[in-house]
């Protein structure tokens, strides 16, 4: 069952406490500054609340939304969780990101080349992928209904 646990104007977060994942929907095609900052503050609570349980947890990121704003999102997110490597590699299994566009994947895919991560990162077409994904990592397998 997932669960909201953060909604604004531009994005929402669902967690499945089941199978400890958070889920970041892009509702909108672009933020503002402050916007921004009001995610980023929701980012950090979400890593607060798992270190005091001591948890790994997945990320999937649906910027489908976001058109071509998702490059300036994408390389703004790889200086942001660059930040947090250290508390990253201790809270997260992996993340990926969902978009339907092939020149987002690979603007993607650049930036993941020029940041290495500390956890494994898939870009996927939808949900289906990014769950298979999952499970390629996961001992016992999530069960989702898409």
């Amino acid at each position: 069952m997932l669960k909201t646990i953060y909604k604004s104007d531009v994005v929402i977060f669902k967690q499945d406490t089941i199978n400890h994942i958070i889920f970041i929907n892009c509702i909108k095609d672009s933020f503002t500054e402050k916007e921004y900052e009001e995610y980023h503050e929701a980012l950090l609570q979400v890593y607060s609340n798992y270190e005091k349980i001591n948890t790994k947890f997945f990320f999937i990121f649906d910027i489908n939304k976001l058109g071509m704003y998702s490059l300036t999102f994408s390389k703004a997110e790889a200086n942001f969780f660059n930040k947090l490597e250290p508390r990253t590699e201790k809270i997260v299994h992996a993340m990926c990101t969902i978009t339907e566009s092939t020149i987002i994947k690979n603007s993607i895919n650049f930036f993941i080349g020029l940041f290495s991560s500390v956890v494994p990162i898939k870009i996927v077409s939808d949900i289906e992928e990014a769950i298979n994904f999952i499970n390629s990592l996961k001992k016992n397998n999530v069960k989702y209904n898409v």
